[in-house]
Formats: C-alpha cells, sequence, structure tokens
C-alpha cells in the first residue's frame, strides 16, 4: 500500500518576510535609524516563526520532529486501591479504570473518562526490543503473530506516552480483542489481501478487510505518515524496527481523521471486577510462572516472577528481565492471564495465523501470588472475554496493569510457589 505524505511538509516552506528582509540587509548602506527599525523588525519576525515552529512540533506537524525521551505526561495512573493509594485529600477520583480498576485523581479522570481506550501493535521481534512505554499500558495483549515471534496489542486509557514503539502490523484476531473496548486501532501497515497476487494473504487474514466490518477507529500509518509516526534512528536494526509514535499524536490525529460528533462518543463497554491487594500475611513468599509460544522459536519463552512486597510480578523474556527501553523501568503486572486458545493457520503463502478468539476454553490467572484455574468466554467479536473460576463465579482481578497471554492449546505453564 503507498504511503500517504504528511499533510504539511515545513522544510519546503519558505517565509517571504525573512526573504524580503535579507534582500534588505544586502542593499546600501542606509541611516543607522533605519538600521535599528530592520534589526528589531527581524527579531520581532524570528520571535513570531520560532512560536510557530513549537507549535506545529507539539501538535505532531513538524516534519523530522520527535520526542527526545518517553515521559509521562499528566495522565498518571495510580495502581493501588482507592483505600490504600496514595492520593490523598478529596482529590482522589470516584471511578476506577474500567479496563483494570486503578484509580486517578479527579482530573485525570475527568480526561481519560473522555476518550476511547487507544489500542497499539507493538512489534516484539528479539531485534526490536526493548521497548518504549508498555509500562503505561492498561492492559497488554500477547500473541504469536508469524513463525513463533509474538506481537502486542498495547491498550491505553488513563495513561499518555510521548514515545510509544516500535510500531508494527496489523492482524485480524488482535482486532477482535481491541473490539472489546470499543477502541481506535493504532498500527504500522497490515497483512491485506493483494488482489493481483490472492494466494500471498488469504481473505480472512485481511486485516483491513476486517477492520472495516468491525467499524473500528484506524489510525494506520500507511494513512497518517508524519502526522501522527516517524522514524527513529535505531543504528543496526531493520527499518520494521524503528517505527514510532506518541498516544497524544494518535489521539490528534483522531480528532483530524473522524470529526463527526458520533465518533466523540466514548462508548461503553462491560468492566470486570476488581479486588484490593491481598494482605501481605497472605501472600507467599515466591513464586514463577513460566511457558512457552513455539518451541522452535527461541528468545520468546516468558516467565513471570512473584515480588511479595510489592504483590506484583516481573516479566522476563528469552532469559532476560524486561526493562523500558528509555527510563529502564522493569515491567510489571499485577494480574497475568494465560489463555489458552486453539492456533491454525490459513494456509496462503505467508502462513498467516489464527486464533480462535471467540467461544470458550481454559486459562490459568494468577493474581495475588496465587494461581486460579479458570475458563474464558467471548461470544462476539464487540462483547468482553469473561473468566470463570472452577466454582463459575466471575474472576475478581487485583487493580492494576494486566497482560493477556494467549497462548496454543495444548501447551503447559510450569508454575512454583513456595
Amino acid at each position: 500500500m503507498p504511503q500517504i505524505n504528511s499533510l504539511l511538509d515545513s522544510q519546503n516552506v519558505k517565509n517571504p518576510l525573512v526573504s524580503e528582509i535579507s534582500q534588505t540587509l544586502q542593499g546600501p548602506k542606509e541611516p543607522r535609524d533605519k538600521f535599528v527599525f530592520i534589526g528589531v523588525l527581524v527579531l520581532g519576525i524570528l520571535f513570531v516563526f520560532s512560536g510557530l515552529v513549537y507549535a506545529l512540533s507539539s501538535f505532531g506537524y513538524w516534519r523530522g520532529k520527535e520526542p527526545v525521551s518517553a515521559t509521562t505526561s499528566t495522565i498518571g495512573l495510580v495502581s493501588k486501591s482507592k483505600e490504600a493509594g496514595n492520593i490523598t485529600g478529596n482529590n482522589l477520583g470516584d471511578t476506577p479504570s474500567w479496563i483494570n480498576g486503578s484509580y486517578t485523581t479527579k482530573e485525570e479522570e475527568a480526561i481519560w473518562k473522555n476518550r476511547r481506550p487507544l489500542g497499539i501493535m507493538i512489534n516484539n521481534h528479539t531485534e526490536a526490543r526493548p521497548q518504549s512505554c508498555l509500562y503505561n499500558a492498561d492492559i497488554v495483549y500477547e500473541a504469536v503473530a508469524e513463525g513463533g515471534i509474538t506481537r502486542f496489542l498495547a491498550v491505553y486509557q488513563t495513561k499518555d506516552c510521548e514515545k510509544v514503539g516500535p510500531v508494527r502490523s496489523a492482524r485480524v484476531y488482535y482486532e477482535d480483542w481491541n473490539a472489546e473496548y470499543n477502541g481506535i486501532y493504532a498500527h504500522w501497515g497490515a497483512a491485506y489481501q493483494d488482489k493481483n497476487n490472492p494466494s500471498v494473504t488469504f481473505p480472512e487474514a485481511d486485516a483491513y478487510l476486517k477492520v472495516n466490518e468491525l467499524n473500528m477507529p484506524d489510525l494506520d500509518q500507511m494513512w497518517l505518515g508524519d502526522l501522527a509516526y516517524w522514524r527513529l534512528d535505531r543504528p543496526g536494526k531493520a527499518p520494521e524496527h524503528t517505527g514510532y509514535t506518541s498516544t497524544k499524536r494518535l489521539w490528534d490525529a483522531y480528532t483530524i481523521k473522524y470529526p463527526e460528533n458520533d465518533w466523540r462518543i466514548v462508548q461503553p463497554f462491560d468492566s470486570w471486577k476488581f479486588k484490593d491487594d491481598a494482605e501481605s500475611s497472605k501472600r507467599p513468599q515466591k513464586g514463577a510462572l513460566e511457558f512457552d509460544f513455539w518451541e522452535t522459536t527461541p528468545g520468546y519463552n516468558v516467565k513471570w516472577e512473584y515480588d511479595s512486597a510489592t504483590n506484583d510480578y516481573k516479566r522476563y523474556q528469552g532469559g532476560e528481565m524486561v526493562k523500558d527501553a528509555d527510563t529502564g523501568k522493569e515491567i510489571r503486572a499485577k494480574n497475568v492471564i494465560v489463555q489458552f486458545q486453539k492456533e491454525s493457520s490459513v494456509g496462503d503463502k505467508k502462513n498467516h495465523l489464527m486464533y480462535q478468539t471467540l467461544g470458550t476454553g481454559e486459562a490459568q490467572i494468577f493474581r495475588d501470588g496465587q494461581k486460579i484455574t479458570a475458563v474464558w468466554s467471548k461470544q462476539s467479536p464487540r462483547s468482553r472475554t469473561k473468566y470463570y473460576d472452577s466454582a463459575g463465579n466471575p474472576v475478581e482481578f487485583a487493580r492494576g496493569q494486566m497482560w493477556v497471554e494467549i497462548v496454543p492449546s495444548g501447551n503447559t505453564v510450569s508454575y512454583q510457589t513456595n
């Protein structure tokens, strides 16, 4: 699919006023007061021009500009319970996150309650690591995209990222998970069927067809270009490992691509049940779960190690602790859901995969250092996946970041605790 150029190309913009002044300064010598006037005029124009550059850069229009580092905006999630959180006084919001149950300040709550969740496809190839700003996602899904290589769908609503990525292409089953939140979908290209060579990608694997069927707001880099995405200089990395975006740029681009009021509406979705952290005395001292996606593809085996003091799980992949590329922050989760789904190939030349996103299946849920044997159920693309324990009751999750690991049916999870 052809690349659509930036809406603005500032590098080709010339200021006639600056050119005129330059010619004036090169002319015959003038009286001193005229030089003073011209000098003041030049400074004034430069001041206005600098302000314009800054404004365009902040909005994501200025070609070639990119964030210097990944820093969290004012949309900060407090991943502790309402009772035990570190928000003091009367500034605590009344509504927990609809995605992971955490509370925010009233100011933060007023912002995130009025914007749709934003799902971003994140590259997890071994050469693409480490990633930027996964720790700010409300929930992250991991599944095999191709050849045993996993990819993430990171969903953001309560937090922002100035730099998130590397961004990668869309696959149909991730769209089913994003549809649970009536979310916006951001990606860099997609699997799609070429009408001139239809055997390369079959229609059932065409992510553009799927996103249209779901009527999902689509923020594809192939259409938005520099409005919301940029390339980062990463020496030695292939181009597919260098694409980045920011949540602010994406939400700004969303208002431009979908200006109608109907798209502004935050559509409701079912929320899971949440609970406060288990008391320290009821937590195990240690624990760990480990599993593979494809044993034939090294570097993607996952380990989550329980930390009793913080009541969360530290992530390891390929034998290495996973940390943020820009801050060095460890990637941790309050809840880890291992969801077993049937994996199959559609049979096209690219061997695109499919997962059984609808129906029911087995799951294992890790929370508070404990393992819960569960079943999952999802009845339609837009319905939430529900999880039930062995007694048939909806599982209650700890408040905080969640990870859903989509593991092929028949795989096993190794779990150890004290």
